[in-house]
């Protein structure tokens, strides 16, 4: 047995989970969606009829087992802590269409 010098150790936290947005894809992801969009609007407020407080372009990611997992990381990041509404609209060569709102705190 033997005992060495002292020495010092740092432990740091780990970084923080990334924020993701999990959803469902579209039925017509392959045909007709070009990109999804993320809007998030203040709790309460109708997202049929409000201005969205921040918007992310999804791209089109690709679709695992029905859904799509996308890094929102950066425009969460931007959000004040609160409660807000969140949807995400598949857009295509025929129009949009929106996700119902899901509620979600920072």
């Amino acid at each position: 047995m033997t005992t060495s010098a002292a020495r010092a150790v740092t432990v740091n936290a780990p970084p923080p989970a990334g924020a993701h947005a999990l959803f469902t894809a579209s039925v017509d992801d392959s045909t007709l969606v070009t990109h999804y969009v993320l809007d998030i609007f203040a709790s309460g407020a109708d997202p049929n009829t409000a201005t969205p407080i921040a918007t992310q372009d999804l791209g089109k990611p690709p679709v695992v087992n029905g859904d799509c997992d996308v890094d929102i990381a950066q425009t969460y990041n931007t959000l004040a802590a609160g409660s807000y509404n969140a949807t995400v609209s598949a857009v295509g060569t025929g129009g949009s269409s929106r996700s119902i709102a899901t509620p979600f705190t920072k």
